[in-house]
């Protein structure tokens, strides 16, 4: 009788009485509640009011006013999984197009391009920008399969070997080579490009450590045939650490058949089995074997080998310019020639052998660098028929030394062929500055001088047009001309051997042509004083 009197005076009052929405009344659209004592939430299943909150559209259990954010999708609620369709599928306010770490306009979470490397990442990525792989090999092996041909490594030190596989990859490093290390461990060369890589594939940024192989240990390029060649790119990189062993060759690098750049590269530390036998143990910075590669703007420094500590060069056309080559030693068993005369370690800097007729060394810096017999900071040596007349200019070749000969402390040319030392810079090594062996040699318009003795050999007193020029004694003796342009020769203060090693393994990418030896320690951080 009361509920019947409150009802006639709200219906005189002209109200209505506000539904209950109780989900266990007797009659839950009556204005009457038959349970007053009712807990239940206030929310009817079958209720036919048209107010949109409590209405739950697509049947996913939620309703707007429970935090539905879109209720006409059933895969859209709160506590969803996240999936990548574009869609707030968990309400939380974050959609997959909210997360593009490329701009280009793909979720990362279906974005497979540029393929992703990351250390850190949990296990079974598929290489997104969301689940990146934890490999580097297998972002290689993912490229054809997905069809891109880009790989970003995210900073670690990654514990394997890499194959290039012959794809047109790029593999770069997003962080550099001082927090992105390849260690090969031991178990092989660190980086293989051997299947006929075109110039598009790419290795930039790396450390690339802890190579072991008989024929090239941290990296190496080779061709699958005769006629067929290599040709990747190889560029701001820290190769370091890597050894050959049993005669092999290459420390650093090897580039065998190949048509490479090895370009703004530091090349530290590499050994190819210094004090082995005469026969192999070659190049302990870069072995060039066959091909025309190019090698620029490169430091190779404090590398070891039995012959050609920094480079060592044979059957080649390389073009091998702009490099700074320092601190390298050579020596190993050593044999007789067929003169009788004892040829040990050769080219403590670089070593250019037999068939490098084609090779144009130039504008190089070759300074520091020790041999046991020929060629402290270069030797050109030439046997068999075919010897060896390469092209040798505008380099400045200098504090060089032979330890056990008169065989060029700077230069030994030496044996069969025509091979042309021309404008080029032989300052202070400590002996003989040249040394001629070869009858038909080229020597001319270089400025040699402060060498403990300026010439030996064939050419101990060159006349006419030829002659270098042999400037008065200057002073004080500490300096070092950093130009092979006589007109534009600065001098600067000498270092020690101990002052080329790096504080750290930074490579700059910047590509601007050398003009002083300073300008090279700015570029990698060398020392500036004793």
């Amino acid at each position: 009788m009361r509920h019947f009197t409150l009802i006639t005076v709200l219906l005189a009052l002209g109200c209505e009485p506000k539904n209950t929405l109780d989900t266990d009344d007797a009659e839950p659209d009556s204005p009457v509640d038959t349970q007053p004592d009712d807990t239940a939430p206030p929310v009817d299943s079958d209720d036919t009011s048209t107010h949109p909150g409590h209405i739950d559209a697509d049947g996913d259990g939620y309703t707007p006013n429970a935090g539905d954010c879109d209720d006409s999708d059933p895969e859209v609620y709160p506590g969803a999984e996240e999936i990548c369709d574009g869609k707030d599928n968990d309400c939380d306010g974050v959609s997959d197009a909210d997360f593009d770490a490329d701009g280009d306009g793909v979720a990362d979470c279906e974005d497979y391009c540029p393929i992703q490397v990351d250390l850190t990442a949990a296990a079974g990525g598929d290489g997104s920008f969301e689940r990146p792989f934890q490999v580097i090999q297998h972002g290689i092996d993912e490229a054809p399969v997905v069809g891109c041909w880009e790989v970003d490594v995210h900073p670690g030190a990654y514990v394997e070997t890499v194959d290039f596989l012959g794809y047109p990859v790029d593999v770069r490093s997003t962080d550099g080579p001082e927090l992105t290390t390849i260690d090969a461990d031991g178990m092989g060369p660190a980086v293989s490009f051997v299947t006929d890589e075109p110039p598009e594939a790419r290795l930039y940024g790396f450390t690339v450590t802890g190579g072991a192989n008989d024929l090239g240990a941290g990296i190496v390029v080779k061709s699958t045939g005769e006629t067929t060649r290599s040709s990747p790119t190889i560029e701001g990189n820290v190769i370091t650490g890597n050894t050959t062993s049993n005669g092999g060759i290459g420390g650093g690098v090897l580039l065998y058949r190949s048509e490479a750049e090895l370009t703004d590269n530091l090349i530290q530390g590499n050994d190819a089995c210094m004090g082995g036998p005469e026969d192999g143990c070659d190049g302990g910075g870069v072995d060039i074997l066959y091909g025309a590669p190019t090698v620029s703007l490169n430091t190779i420094v404090d590398n070891t080998a039995g012959d050609g500590g920094g480079l060592w060069v044979a059957y080649s056309d390389a073009v091998i310019v702009q490099n700074l080559v320092a601190g390298n030693q050579a020596n190993d068993a050593g044999e007789s020639d067929d003169a009788d005369i004892f040829t040990a370690g050769q080219g403590g800097g670089v070593d250019l052998h037999t068939g490098t007729d084609g090779v144009v060394l130039a504008s190089n810096i070759i300074v520091d660098n020790t041999a046991s017999t020929h060629g402290g900071g270069l030797s050109v040596y030439g046997y068999y028929d075919q010897g060896t007349s390469p092209t040798v200019t505008n380099n400045t070749i200098a504090y060089n030394t032979v330890t056990d000969s008169e065989y060029g402390a700077g230069v030994v040319l030496w044996g069969v062929g025509s091979p042309s030392l021309v404008n080029n810079i032989v300052y202070a090594n400590h002996g003989v500055g040249v040394y001629v062996q070869f009858e038909h040699a080229l020597v001319s318009y270089g400025d040699i001088f402060d060498n403990d003795s300026a010439w030996a050999g064939a050419l101990a007193d060159p006349r006419g047009p030829r002659k270098p020029h042999l400037p008065s004694p200057r002073r004080p003796h500490d300096y070092l001309p950093v130009s092979s342009t006589r007109t534009e020769a600065v001098l600067i203060p000498r270092r020690t051997r101990s002052t080329w090693a790096t504080s750290s393994a930074t490579v700059s990418s910047r590509h601007t042509r050398p003009t002083s030896i300073r300008a090279w320690s700015d570029r990698t951080n060398y020392a500036a004083s004793e």
